[in-house]
């Protein structure tokens, strides 16, 4: 199986590699049990539809097409933060999923994360994200930003974490918000008025006002409000001029420093997928014969 999956991704870095050589950019990668398909750049949301559960769709860098909706348990998988999309990803699938689904894009308008069990998102950015009814997602080393960015969270949370990412602003709109754990977070705010009940561990909160009943361990903030329990925690004044790249000296729960720069898997946008480093294409016409060569290396 390791086998199939480490020959099949290389098939896709070959077609990928020999796009861009031959000056064909943004381009699409169906995935279905080893077939691989191409489409263009504005035809993305046709690959969707054609792909099954299961499929990859792989995204290299350049622009696509946005306003596009994700009725099936599929992965789509770009190159990082100049695989941009350009409108917003709405998430209709149901049901439980068993691999990411949205890793190494840059989304230029908001997730949509709908109604599921085990939804990953991984080394994205994006200016806002909502759900229905989640169970067991995760938020891994995104980047929420934007001036008006969020994410909303809702009462029908059970069991989500996010993960060491940026969030601009967190919102609630609905009372006893509970079952959602922040690790290795910089948080520039928060907005609500509800009781909130979440669990914040080695993160760096800017700004909160109206957060109640949360819990925080190892965490550096603004103030405390009274209402929160608050364990091994550091309270004062403190600013940054970029949410991004702050970080402090204070020591997490696991030893290494809290905010996003900390714990098992610090921030970073590069994705995991092999990179091409290097590559050759030679063409035989005369015996019909095309030879790639393709150095990679995994990030």
């Amino acid at each position: 199986m390791m086998k199939k999956r480490i020959l099949l991704l290389l098939g896709t870095v070959i077609v990928l590699s020999a796009q861009v050589a031959m000056g064909q950019v943004a381009k699409v990668t169906l995935s279905h049990y080893g077939q691989l398909t191409m489409y263009n750049a504005e035809e993305l949301q046709s690959a969707i539809n054609a792909s099954v559960a299961g499929d990859t769709i792989f995204l290299n860098e350049g622009s696509f097409s946005g306003g596009i909706t994700i009725p099936k348990a599929i992965s789509l998988i770009g190159a990082g933060e100049n695989t941009i999309i350009n409108g917003n990803v709405n998430i209709t699938a149901s049901g439980t999923f068993t691999a990411r689904m949205l890793d190494a894009l840059n989304i230029q308008g908001s997730i949509s994360g709908g109604s599921s069990t085990g939804l990953v998102i991984r080394k994205c950015k994006f200016y806002g994200f909502s759900c229905g009814s989640l169970v067991d997602a995760v938020i891994d080393r995104c980047y929420c930003y934007g001036s008006n960015s969020y994410i909303n969270l809702n009462f029908n949370i059970k069991n989500m974490q996010v993960v060491n990412s940026v969030v601009r602003q967190l919102r609630y709109y609905a009372s006893n918000v509970g079952d959602v754990t922040f690790v290795n977070c910089n948080i520039l705010s928060f907005n609500t008025s509800d009781n909130v009940k979440a669990t914040f561990l080695n993160c760096i909160v800017r700004n909160y006002y109206t957060q109640r009943d949360s819990y925080f361990s190892y965490c550096k903030l603004y103030q405390d409000n009274g209402t929160n329990t608050m364990q091994n925690c550091q309270t004062g004044s403190f600013s940054w001029s970029d949410t991004y790249n702050y970080s402090t000296s204070m020591l997490g729960t696991d030893g290494t420093v809290i905010g996003i720069k900390g714990g098992t898997t610090p921030f970073t946008l590069v994705p995991n997928n092999p990179k091409v480093i290097n590559y050759n294409l030679n063409v035989d016409a005369a015996n019909k014969k095309l030879t790639v060569n393709v150095s990679v290396t995994a990030n």
